[in-house]
């Protein structure tokens, strides 16, 4: 949790000091790039990793396999990108691409590098070590990127700052394969990985879709709107996506490897996926609430004044991603069970009904276009659960559609603190005075209607401090 908080911050610090020196337009074009970089990534690792996860016995050997096919994925993955980097500038008629692209695709080669290694530690519980990597590179990142902006190095500064966090990662892994663990030698064999790809097959063509339907709303946008709109749509998103990435990670982690070992007890992991992701929703609810009620003056302390006119952009996209969040971990639950499957099949609806979905919204103005992707997770609910999720667990859908609404209802009677937020005339003391008051809010709402989940995370956390303390 310190590491991803720790993370998040720096990233977010990385965005927020870029956006005093470079415009909206150069943001869109970053996030043209990322989103070149993410659908490569996809066919990085071939689905390796959830191999390594779900294998119960790797030798070494097979180990080094997959290890030397992650790395000949990378190198090639690498080449792609800088060979279709014009094409994309042409699509976008944004010649600058061909060189933004062109060294951001060298993180797909340094990522390849670890990220077998970083799998291998996670299966191993051995979140210690993540953690002090992870701390340590989101610092270089920062500092890095506070360095080169001041250099005047303009959009290169995330360029380059990204990079080098992900070579830090590269070396620092790759050094406690070889050298600490000893677990990669100069060994492969195609034999070695042909059975385990079964599993990643399905997942590498889940990935594929998923990048489509995931990244469906940024094509649109990108496409049917201007380039500065993209520049902030991309800004929220990311904003939004941040405490996504820092709290449902740790959960994810550690529900993958706990899973793993109980699958064959289908009643015993429906019981712990239900209680992690009611914990989950309980803790994502309040947190995303101070983003999206408090949207206006967010903006305006991290981004600047001008980016304030955007605040309903990201009271959507905050909520978007708290209903997402109490979805993401079922990811745990399909690979732990080897049913990477059922992740391609409801992909497969998923591309298909937001590429009609997004281009109908997209013909209205943006703003009802983030209102529709907001109620995205609401309207996909029972095509979700009666594809995936009652395959793996014994939830029934209107138990499992209740997880994330119990949460948002206590949200709902806070609305009007987003109108209060922009009353005051000063956005941090808007900070200072309404955030407790989201929280307080929230929290005494959950204890009037949710006594019992309050009852058992306080019992839950008395019971660590009084262990820890033995």
């Amino acid at each position: 949790m310190i590491s991803r908080a720790y993370s998040a911050m720096a990233k977010m610090l990385q965005v927020a000091i870029l956006t005093r020196f470079i415009s909206k337009e150069e943001f869109g074009l970053m996030g043209v790039a990322i989103l070149v970089n993410s659908f490569c990534m996809v066919f990085a690792d071939l689905g390796l990793s959830s191999a390594v996860m779900h294998l119960q016995e790797l030798t070494r050997k097979q180990f080094s396999s997959f290890y030397w096919m992650n790395i000949f994925m990378g190198m090639g993955l690498t080449l792609i990108a800088w060979a279709c980097s014009p094409l994309v500038a042409a699509y976008y008629h944004q010649p600058e691409l061909v060189s933004i692209i062109s060294i951001t695709c060298l993180m797909l080669f340094t990522e390849s590098v670890y990220t077998l290694q970083k799998t291998i530690q996670q299966k191993n519980l051995n979140f210690q070590f993540m953690s002090v990597v992870e701390i340590l590179s989101a610092t270089l990142l920062l500092v890095s990127n506070a360095l080169f902006a001041m250099k005047g190095f303009g959009l290169y500064s995330m360029v380059y700052s990204s990079l080098l966090g992900s070579i830090f990662k590269a070396v620092v892994y790759i050094y406690m394969g070889l050298f600490k663990e000893h677990n990669i030698c100069m060994h492969f064999k195609f034999a070695d990985i042909k059975r385990p790809l079964k599993i990643g097959s399905y997942l590498v063509g889940s990935g594929i879709l998923d990048f489509f339907s995931t990244h469906m709303d940024d094509f649109i946008i990108s496409k049917f709107f201007s380039m500065e709109l993209f520049g902030v749509y991309t800004l929220c998103k990311t904003l939004a996506s941040r405490i996504f990435q820092f709290v449902n990670p740790v959960v994810t982690n550690v529900l993958t490897p706990v899973m793993a070992k109980i699958q064959s007890d289908k009643e015993k992991m429906t019981f712990y996926y239900f209680k992690s992701i009611d914990m989950l929703g309980a803790i994502n609810f309040p947190v995303y609430s101070v983003f999206a009620l408090l949207s206006f003056s967010v903006l305006s302390i991290l981004y600047g004044e001008t980016y304030s006119q955007y605040a309903f952009i990201l009271f959507c996209l905050a909520y978007y991603y708290s209903f997402v969040s109490c979805n993401n971990p079922v990811g745990a639950l399909t690979v732990s069970t080897g049913r990477t499957d059922l992740g391609m099949y409801w992909t497969m609806f998923r591309i298909c009904f937001y590429a009609i979905y997004y281009y109908l919204i997209s013909q209205f103005s943006f703003y009802i276009f983030a209102i529709g992707v907001a109620l995205i997770p609401i309207i996909t609910s029972y095509p979700f659960w009666r594809i995936v999720f009652h395959k793996v667990t014994t939830i029934s859908f209107p138990s499992y559609f209740m997880v994330p609404i119990k949460p948002f209802l206590c949200c709902i009677p806070l609305i009007p603190i987003y109108f209060l937020d922009q009353w005051i005339a000063k956005p941090i003391l808007a900070l200072i005075i309404l955030t407790p008051l989201v929280f307080g809010g929230y929290f005494l709402l959950t204890y009037l209607f949710r006594k019992q989940l309050v009852m058992e995370v306080a019992s839950t956390i008395r019971h660590d401090l009084l262990k820890n303390k033995k």
